[in-house]
């Protein structure tokens, strides 16, 4: 027997060679299912372009077929090849197998790339949407101008503004009550609660806000759009090129032709799908930052999305946990030891759930407290007669020596209506209206 050739450097040779053990079928059936487009998935794929061979390979194996072609009898194909060698050789016979591998996985791919980039774009477009047309987030945001304004007033052009950073927003519960027990984002809560019975449900109103941790920042979704878009593009030129040298005298039919062309057909209008939704992404993110802005925004200067949108979901987790714990009714505990008289006993079950009630009812069933008795108990004061509010993240002084006092704090407040004097929701504490004369 002739002594197998080897040609490759050790290294490669057996690289290829754990290839060739990890469940790669026999070399002449490789090469049918290269050219069918058969077998091979997106694992196997990987595997095969990590280890096409390189220039210097081919070089190598060519210098061995030109010394057989010098020996008289000499026949290349009578080269006894080693398995690695063999398998380099086998692949140069496909004409334009890099071209078409890569384009094999860009088909295998594609689904998943589009199915992800799709929902990161949704999630931002949509948390963009709630933030600024959420109604409850405008209630809480009015109210927390109304309590600034306040709490600045007796400070001359401080008491009257028009609006605030939204970096301030996670920075609200910060500003304790004088007992240190509450704090001014959980007293917020509470009168938002008063005005709006299901403020509860303001947990089911930011559903992709709350998701935003998950997404890229706008810049990398804009790269991983054009990634698509380019890819697409250079792959199905590539598959022209490779249509025109079809492999015709391999014993099997050469399938990429139909295989590509259909994929391209059918995911041409997807592809331009996920330009549209960035695009809507990008306008709804952009309009979001305007609306929140300072006028003085431009869109070349675009805050981080992630920092943007991380203010408004750490303030919104704040007011989750700021909210009160729902009243849980108290009524009669049935035990063993509960007894009931013969009449009740008698009328069978209808009647001892009828005494159950009667004593559910009763003064040592429970008792109900109603939630504006509480209020009175609470250490901030609604009478203006004192400000227990603690200097915090607002800023404010108490105000004993202000001139400006209300009977009644509530009253003062108009929770919902934001911005009255410009159409910006939120600018700078800079900019004020101007005393009245």
């Amino acid at each position: 027997k002739k002594e197998k050739v080897s040609v490759l450097d050790p290294k490669v040779a057996k690289s290829v060679g754990i290839l060739l053990r990890s469940g790669m079928p026999e070399i002449n059936v490789v090469k049918e299912s290269l050219i069918s487009m058969k077998f091979f998935d997106e694992e196997r794929l990987q595997k095969l372009i990590t280890n096409l061979p390189s220039a210097d390979d081919k070089k190598q194996i060519k210098i061995r077929q030109e010394q057989e072609k010098k020996n008289p009898d000499g026949n290349v194909d009578s080269i006894n090849w080693a398995p690695p060698e063999k398998f380099f050789v086998m692949l140069g016979s496909i004409p334009m197998l890099p071209q078409r591998l890569n384009c094999w996985m860009f088909s295998l791919q594609l689904d998943e790339m589009i199915n992800s980039i799709t929902t990161e774009l949704t999630i931002i477009q949509r948390a963009c949407v709630e933030i600024q047309n959420e109604d409850r987030l405008k209630m809480l945001i009015s109210a927390i101008l109304a309590f600034g304004n306040y709490m600045n007033g007796g400070k001359k052009g401080k008491e009257r503004a028009d609006g605030f950073d939204i970096a301030l927003l996670p920075k609200v519960r910060g500003t304790k009550t004088s007992d240190k027990k509450s704090n001014l984002l959980q007293f917020i809560v509470q009168q938002c609660m008063k005005r709006d019975p299901d403020f509860r449900e303001v947990k089911k109103d930011f559903p992709n806000l709350m998701e935003t941790n998950n997404t890229p920042e706008m810049d990398e979704a804009k790269g991983s759009m054009m990634k698509i878009v380019n890819n697409f593009k250079s792959r199905q030129k590539e598959s022209e090129r490779v249509v025109k040298n079809m492999i015709t005298d391999a014993g099997v039919s050469d399938n990429f032709q139909n295989v590509m062309t259909k994929f391209f057909e059918e995911n041409k209008t997807r592809v331009e799908g996920v330009e549209k939704l960035y695009s809507k992404a990008e306008k709804s993110f952009h309009d979001v930052v305007i609306f929140f802005g300072d006028g003085q925004t431009k869109p070349k200067k675009m805050p981080k999305s992630l920092d943007f949108f991380k203010v408004f979901r750490t303030f919104m987790e704040q007011v989750f946990a700021a909210l009160p714990k729902p009243e849980r009714k108290r009524g009669a505990k049935i035990t063993s030891k509960m007894s009931f008289d013969k009449k009740a006993q008698a009328k069978g079950m209808a009647g001892i759930i009828n005494a159950i009630k009667v004593k559910s009812q009763s003064p040592k069933g429970g008792r109900k407290v109603k939630f504006s008795k509480l209020l009175k108990h609470s250490p901030i004061k609604l009478d203006g007669k004192s400000n227990p509010v603690s200097p915090g993240s607002l800023g404010s002084k108490k105000l004993k020596n202000s001139k400006k006092k209300s009977k009644n704090l509530a009253d003062k407040l108009d929770i919902g209506q934001i911005g009255t004097r410009r159409k910006s929701l939120v600018g700078s504490l800079k900019k004020r209206t101007p005393p009245r004369p």
